[in-house]
C-alpha cells in the first residue's frame, strides 16, 4: 500500500541472488511505491510518472555531498556537477557542454565505428570470449580516453583508478558503509587521481594538447573559467559515465537479442533497427538503475508526508516496465518506440553524455550482429556485477559458431 514501510522489499532487492533478473521484486516495489524507507528518513518513488515529474521538481536537491549520501564524493575533490544544484549546476555545466555538443560526439563515428571493427576482428574463430573483457569494456573505454585527450600510455593506469572508485562506490548496502577498508580504498585511489590530474591540468595550461580535457582548460564562457579541482572533478564523472555505463548498455543490448533471435535476424537484416534495439535496452534493462533527491522542503509525495532534508530513491528500472506507459513491458520490442524512458534521467540533470552512449552502443551493436551471425551465450556462465544502481554483467561468454564475417 502507497505509504506503507515496506523495508523487506529493498532487502530482497539487495540480495544477490536478485542480481541476474531484479525486474520481480521492481515490479512488486512500483506497486507498493511511494513507501517509506530508511527509518522513514525517505520515501522510494517507482512509478513512471512520479519519478518523470519529480525529477523535473525544483524543490528537490541533487546534492548528495552535503548530506554523506555519496561514496564516492568523499574524496578530496571538489563535486562534479551531477550532485549541484543551479546556480553552480548551471554554471559548470554549460562550460563543460560547450565542449562536449552532439556535433562533437558525430565526428567520432568513424574512429568508433574503427575500434569496434578492430576488436570484433580478434573474436573470430572457434574459441569462445567473454563479451565484457574482450568488448563492451574496452570499447568506451578506449572512445572515452581518446575523446578527453588522456596520454595512450596512461590509460590503463587511469581506468584502474576508475573502476576501482566505481566498484567500491556501487557496491550494495551495508557493504558499501560498514567496511572501512572501502574507505581507504576510495581515499588512497582519489589521491593518486587527484595529484596525476592536478598535474596534467596544470602543464595543459602551459601547453595545450589535443582532446577535450585541454579544452575544458582553456574554454572560457563570459570571463569563466573552470578551476583545477572543477575540471579534476569534471574528469572523474566524464571518465565514470563515460565508460561504466555504456559497457553495461552494450552488454544489456546484445544479451536481449541473443535471447530474442528472431529480432536477431530483424537488427542483421536491417541495421538501422539496431539504434530502436538500443532505445528498446534503455527502457528494458537500463544500466543506471535508481538515483537519488533531497527535498528542499517539506513535501507529501503519494500519502506519504516527509520534512525539508528527506532523501527520495528513485527506481528507474521499474518506472522502465510501468506497465501503465508501456503495455507488456516485460516483452523486449525493438518496434515498441518507448523513447520516453528515464535512463538518462530527466530534468536539469539529463545526461550530458546521451548521444555518446547512444552513439557507441549502436555502432556496437551493428558490429556484432554483422561480424558474429551464428554467436550464442552460455547462460550458465553469465555473471552480474553486485552493483546495485549501475547494473551489468560481470562476465558474459559467447559462443561465436561455425559462422564468423570477416
Amino acid at each position: 500500500m502507497p505509504g506503507t514501510p515496506d523495508a523487506d522489499l529493498l532487502d530482497e532487492l539487495y540480495h544477490p541472488s536478485n542480481r541476474p533478473d531484479p525486474y520481480p521484486v521492481l515490479h512488486r516495489i512500483r506497486e507498493a511505491s511511494p513507501f517509506r524507507f530508511a527509518g522513514g528518513r525517505g520515501v522510494v518513488v517507482a512509478r513512471h510518472r512520479d519519478c518523470a515529474r519529480l525529477l523535473h521538481d525544483p524543490r528537490l536537491s541533487a546534492d548528495r555531498i552535503s548530506r554523506g549520501a555519496d561514496v564516492i564524493s568523499r574524496r578530496p575533490v571538489v563535486p562534479s556537477f551531477l550532485s549541484m544544484d543551479p546556480p553552480d549546476h548551471t554554471r559548470l555545466r554549460r562550460l563543460v557542454s560547450r565542449a562536449f555538443t552532439r556535433k562533437a560526439v558525430t565526428a567520432l563515428a568513424p574512429r568508433i565505428r574503427q575500434i569496434a571493427e578492430e576488436l570484433a576482428a580478434d573474436l573470430g574463430g572457434p574459441d569462445r570470449f567473454d563479451l565484457i573483457s574482450q568488448f563492451a569494456h574496452p570499447l568506451p573505454s578506449r572512445v572515452i580516453g581518446e575523446l578527453l585527450g588522456v596520454p595512450a600510455e596512461d590509460r590503463e593506469k587511469i581506468q584502474d583508478w576508475v573502476d576501482r572508485l566505481t566498484r567500491v562506490a556501487f557496491d550494495p548496502p551495508p557493504q558499501q558503509f560498514a567496511d572501512p577498508d572501502n574507505d581507504r580504498l576510495v581515499r588512497a585511489t582519489a589521491t593518486e587521481f587527484n595529484r596525476y590530474f592536478h598535474a596534467w591540468f596544470e602543464e595543459c595550461r602551459r601547453a595545450p594538447r589535443p582532446g577535450l580535457l585541454s579544452e575544458l582548460v582553456h574554454l572560457e564562457h563570459q570571463g569563466d573559467q573552470l578551476t583545477t579541482d572543477e575540471l579534476v572533478s569534471t574528469c572523474t564523472l566524464l571518465l565514470t559515465a563515460g565508460y561504466e555505463t555504456t559497457v553495461s548498455l552494450i552488454a544489456h543490448c546484445y544479451l536481449a537479442l541473443l535471447r530474442d533471435p528472431e529480432q536477431m535476424a530483424e537488427v542483421r537484416a536491417d541495421p538501422a533497427l539496431a539504434a530502436a534495439a538500443v532505445e528498446e535496452t534503455l527502457r528494458y534493462d537500463p544500466p543506471v538503475q535508481l538515483t537519488n533527491r533531497f527535498l528542499l522542503e517539506p513535501m507529501r509525495i503519494g500519502d506519504v508526508d516527509l520534512p525539508a532534508g528527506s532523501e527520495v530513491c528513485f527506481q528507474l528500472g521499474a518506472a522502465g516496465r510501468d506497465p501503465e506507459v508501456f503495455p507488456d513491458p516485460d516483452r523486449f520490442d525493438i518496434h515498441r518506440g518507448a523513447d520516453h524512458h528515464l535512463a538518462f534521467g530527466a530534468g536539469p540533470h539529463f545526461c550530458l553524455g546521451a548521444p555518446l552512449a547512444r552513439l557507441e552502443a549502436t555502432t556496437a551493436l551493428e558490429t556484432l550482429v554483422s561480424r558474429l551471425p551464428g554467436a550464442r551465450l552460455e547462460e550458465d556462465a553469465l555473471r552480474y556485477k553486485q552493483h546495485i544502481t549501475l547494473r551489468g554483467p560481470r562476465t558474459m561468454i559467447i559462443s561465436p559458431g561455425r559462422d564468423h564475417a570477416p
